[in-house]
């Protein structure tokens, strides 16, 4: 794992996952994080860069916004600086989405959310800088189970099943183009003759980094996505900030305009124009456009009824796309086990990746995160949290030796995203023959019903922060287009 920015320019793994089901005592969000607990800024964020045409406000009308994410904020944002009158209605008690952290568990902040800047020049990177917060300024050294031995990299290297898993790795992530058909990665590697025992480690890295496993993630629709990718520079990780503080900072001035506890489940447009939305406890909302930041998840369920009816092409995207249940368990042992300035920990069992949490942010080098998505995230989640913490303790154990983690555990947060209803997963991937579909999402519906997230990001950020706050960007821009 290279933290550095400077290290390394390849866009590498996605840690996006997050959940409330906490599986320990003592713990407490930020306070800032609680709708109600943050105040106003009177000072407007600059105006979206767009057409030089003046928007008329009136024009555009009240707006709408369903969701509190990245998405949502950073269309607010864009669309106040205007002069649009907006208002964000959240399920949740809490903004931010799948941006969340928490505080006196760790001496550092314990990312329940995301966790990794993918690109440190992207719009995240430039949120990251203008709140004075430092990266993380260590090279970590992966380590992988090739039972019976765990590895370095380097020693992993020498051994030729894994080499042969390593050329076939670089080879798919410098593809500018598929084209062959559409087929899972797993097809992919098994008809490339990959062996059995690299299997859990292309899955992690060809699969479990993109929220799922390989026999649901497409290679044509993965390749595809990311071929209009513009680099935006090294992954890095936060050092002493939380993504939550970066955020803060950035939408300070829209979080008053978010109404908390407030889950929409009927949007109707009606003939006039105007736009009607009923939350679950029958209230209803009019206004002129809304603007849906809903993760995937949701409206794969339908939790969110459309009048009329969503056009086909953004129906079949919602069903086409992928969105996998997804685990984050955090694990504080007595003392750490592991190899100082260990990066990420590729296991064979329950878990494909672990990292050292700690590692550049924290006194004690002595936590761990396990992160699992996909077929072996519902199998943990199948098990129930009690069980599965005994799963993933074992599979330690196997790797650095009896008791090692299990005579070893101080505490752990159990988190399972799918857990909460209305996020309802991890994030999207592109799934097998779901190429293109996203494209959709940017196509308004009557000028009234506008759809953002980064489910809808079509230029390979999908999955990400800084894609969902460019897909914030994008929606603010189409509405304003409306007023001009």
């Amino acid at each position: 794992m290279k933290n550095n920015p400077h290290l390394d320019e390849r866009w590498s793994r996605r840690r996006f996952l997050h959940s409330l089901t906490l599986g320990a005592t003592g713990l407490m969000l930020a306070p800032s994080l609680l709708l109600g607990g943050c105040s106003g800024d009177d000072e407007e964020d600059k105006p979206a860069p767009g057409p030089s045409t003046p928007v008329d406000p009136a024009k555009v009308g009240s707006v709408a916004i369903i969701g509190a994410g990245a998405a949502g904020l950073q269309a607010a944002l864009d669309l106040r600086a205007r002069g649009v009158e907006v208002k964000v209605y959240e399920a949740a008690n809490t903004w931010g989405g799948r941006v969340r952290s928490l505080t006196r568990w760790a001496d550092f902040p314990v990312e329940l959310g995301a966790e990794e800047v993918h690109g440190v020049n992207s719009i995240l990177g430039r949120y990251v800088r203008e709140a004075g917060a430092r990266y993380v300024d260590i090279e970590g050294t992966d380590y992988i189970f090739l039972p019976p031995l765990l590895r370095s990299e380097e020693q992993a290297a020498t051994v030729r099943e894994f080499a042969q898993a390593q050329a076939l790795f670089e080879e798919l992530e410098d593809l500018d183009e598929w084209g062959g058909a559409d087929q899972s990665m797993f097809d992919l590697v098994r008809g490339r003759g990959m062996a059995d025992i690299t299997l859990p480690w292309l899955n992690a890295v060809l699969a479990n980094e993109y929220g799922t496993s390989l026999r649901r993630i497409g290679i044509k629709a993965r390749v595809d996505a990311d071929a209009n990718r513009v680099d935006p520079g090294a992954d890095a990780l936060l050092a002493d900030q939380s993504m939550q503080q970066v955020l803060q900072r950035k939408f300070e001035s829209v979080l008053p305009l978010v109404q908390g506890n407030t889950p929409i489940v009927n949007v109707r447009l009606a003939e006039d124009g105007s736009v009607e939305l009923r939350d679950r406890q029958g209230r209803v909302f009019n206004h002129r456009r809304v603007i849906v930041t809903a993760p995937l998840a949701v409206l794969k369920a339908n939790k969110i009824n459309f009048e009329p009816g969503l056009p086909e092409g953004i129906r079949n995207a919602i069903a086409r796309l992928g969105m996998d249940p997804g685990m984050k368990v955090i694990l504080k042992f007595r003392r750490g086990f592991w190899q100082p300035n260990t990066g990420s920990i590729y296991g064979a069992g329950p878990i494909p990746e672990y990292w050292a949490t700690a590692v550049g942010r924290g006194r004690e080098d002595r936590y761990l995160t396990a992160f699992v998505h996909g077929e072996l995230a519902e199998s943990l989640i199948a098990a129930g949290e009690s069980a599965g913490v005994q799963r993933i303790l074992q599979d330690l154990d196997t790797m650095f030796g009896p008791g090692k983690a299990t005579d070893n555990l101080e505490a752990h947060i159990w988190m399972d995203w799918s857990a909460e209803e209305w996020i309802g997963g991890a994030y999207s991937y592109p799934s097998v023959g779901s190429s293109g579909v996203a494209m959709a999402f940017e196509q308004p519906v009557r000028d009234s019903l506008f759809f953002a997230g980064e489910h809808t990001h079509n230029g390979g950020y999908y999955a990400t922060v800084h894609g969902a706050i460019e897909s914030g960007q994008r929606v603010a821009r189409q509405v304003l287009d409306t007023g001009r």
